[in-house]
Parts: C-alpha cells; sequence; structure tokens
C-alpha cells in the first residue's frame, strides 16, 4: 500500500499495513478499520530487562538505610566508590576516582541480551528523563574507560559488555563530589522509548530471591541422629537461579526433650531444588533421636549473585 492510504475494503479478521506502519483490520462489514501506529504503540510499555527498578520502593533484603561500602546495596544494585541512601534514593560519588570510578550498576541477566541486540535506555535522574538508544557491543578495558552513552552534567550512562566478561553492566557513571536521586531506571528492547511502569513489589522481590536471600534469626526443624550429628534444612522460598554461596552463623543453639543444647555448623550439604541441608555437631550433651529445633542468632545469607 501507498504511504498513509488506507485500503477501501478489507475481508472480517485480515490485516493490512500501509508504509507509514499503520495497521488495519476488516470488520465484520468487511470494512477496514484503523488498529495501530507507531505514536500509539509507543504509549505500550515493553518489558523492563532491568531488576528492582523502583527506587521509590525497593527490594532491601540486607535491611541498611545507608550503603557506602564497594559491592552490594539494595537487591541486584552495586555501588563503587560512592554512597548510597535507601530512603533519600542518592546516590553520592566519592571525591577522588579511584579504581573503579563511581558507578551506581546492575549487572543484567546474561541469559536475556547479547551482542548486536538494539536497547534503549531510559531513567528518571533529578526529576529530568533520559533516554537514549544503542547495539550492544563488545568493549576492551574497563567500565571505567568506557565512554558514555549518554552525558550528563552529573557524569552519565554506560552500557558496557566487556570483552573478558560474559555480562552487560548497566552503569550511572559519576564524576566526583556528584549527587543524583533516582526514582527509576528501564532497560528494553528495540529503539522506543516506552513508558516506564513498575512490576510492583511482590514481583521485584520473587525475581530478586532467584539471586539473594538473607534471613535473621528463625527457627527450623530437623532431627538429629546418634553418632552422626544435627541434620536441619532451611526451606528457601524461590528456588534460585544457579547453587548459591552459603554462609551461615558459627553457633546455634539446638532444643530437644525441653532442653537446650549449643551447636556449631560442621558443613553445609546440598542444596536440592529450594531445600539446604545443613550438619550440626552438638557441643555438650548427648545424643537424641527424634524431633527438635534450631535457633541461631544472626543471619543466613545464599548469593547466587552475578
Amino acid at each position: 500500500m501507498g504511504g498513509g492510504q488506507q485500503p477501501s475494503d478489507l475481508l472480517y479478521g485480515e490485516i493490512a499495513c500501509d508504509k507509514d506502519g499503520t495497521l488495519y483490520v476488516g470488520n465484520s462489514s468487511n470494512v477496514p478499520t484503523y488498529m495501530l501506529n507507531s505514536d500509539i504503540y509507543n504509549q505500550v510499555g515493553n518489558p523492563n530487562l532491568l531488576d528492582n527498578s523502583d527506587f521509590t520502593n525497593p527490594v532491601n533484603q540486607r535491611n541498611k538505610t545507608e550503603f557506602d561500602i564497594n559491592g552490594y546495596c539494595i537487591d541486584r544494585w552495586q555501588i563503587f566508590e560512592s554512597t548510597y541512601n535507601v530512603n533519600t534514593r542518592v546516590v553520592k560519588s566519592d571525591s577522588t576516582v579511584g579504581e573503579f570510578g563511581s558507578q551506581f550498576r546492575q549487572i543484567v541477566n546474561t541469559d536475556l541480551l547479547t551482542i548486536g541486540d538494539i536497547v534503549t535506555v531510559s531513567a528518571y535522574v533529578n526529576n529530568t528523563k533520559h533516554s537514549f538508544t544503542k547495539t550492544i557491543q563488545s568493549s576492551g578495558g574497563s567500565i571505567k574507560e568506557a565512554p558514555y552513552d549518554l552525558e550528563t552534567s552529573w557524569g552519565g550512562f554506560k552500557l558496557v559488555k566487556l570483552e573478558h566478561r560474559t555480562e552487560i553492566f548497566f552503569v550511572m557513571y559519576l564524576k566526583p563530589s556528584q549527587s543524583i536521586t533516582v526514582n527509576w531506571a528501564k532497560l528494553e528492547r528495540g529503539s522506543s522509548v516506552t513508558p516506564y511502569v513498575s512490576k510492583g513489589y511482590g514481583a521485584e522481590l520473587s525475581e530478586c530471591l532467584r539471586f539473594y536471600y538473607q534471613v535473621d534469626s528463625v527457627k527450623t526443624f530437623g532431627q538429629q541422629h546418634t553418632g552422626a550429628g544435627t541434620f536441619v534444612n532451611i526451606i528457601l522460598p524461590q528456588i534460585m537461579r544457579v547453587t548459591p554461596t552459603v554462609s551461615a552463623p558459627g553457633e546455634w543453639t539446638i532444643r530437644f526433650n525441653g532442653m537446650d543444647k549449643k551447636a556449631t555448623v560442621s558443613s553445609i550439604n546440598s542444596l536440592t531444588g529450594n531445600t539446604l541441608n545443613l550438619t550440626m555437631s552438638t557441643i555438650a550433651g548427648g545424643t537424641y533421636i527424634g524431633p527438635l529445633y534450631a535457633f541461631y542468632n544472626g543471619e543466613i545469607t545464599f548469593s547466587a549473585d552475578l
């Protein structure tokens, strides 16, 4: 069809497209009905490839207000040479540039994108909506050395695929002594900037639990076996994306027959599905076969982060 030319007739259910990208469908009277064009399509939100992207209501399993150490802060996000305040949503860069430079970043799940994909980034930072489109390419060097894809007064955005890494890094890179307030961020396929729509806290938490889980001061059910220590199972709320690295408190309390006995973790055994098995060694007291509770103070973390 010619540009902008509507067909004179169209059978019921058939679809036609003109050169301007406008779609038509035949109605029950075989009359073409205007359907969809690129302007309307751009009001339909594409899926966001970032996790925990609504900073006004973030998943924060580490349960801190202020983060100031290189590494993970709120779930799925990392800071380097910066601080991040959960309540104010403010990232502040250090006054000098070190090994990494000031970064607020997320490592994108490796099975979502690859070299050659066209993607669009948008974000609401410092009361301004920023956006850019790029084709993912591999680059040498480091994130610090990579050029900005969109430069701003405070620094800018970098979407980086390093030659020596399989992951893709979504980075807000700050110049020294700068600060940004971040409301949301979005990474989507294609060259259109579509509206940001929050996934909602429950959906974000479910996805974040595939990467990291932290649980504090709970009791769990187990059974002690003569001569073999105490076996304790911990049920995770979500199956993690890979077998996690587990960090557990060293000292526990084992309660059975109305008695409390101190115990230590002697080994962290296999993770089957979403069930982790620990073997405990009782410090004092005899053996017992039957139901028991195991308590601990502190936290257990399960990390499958990228």
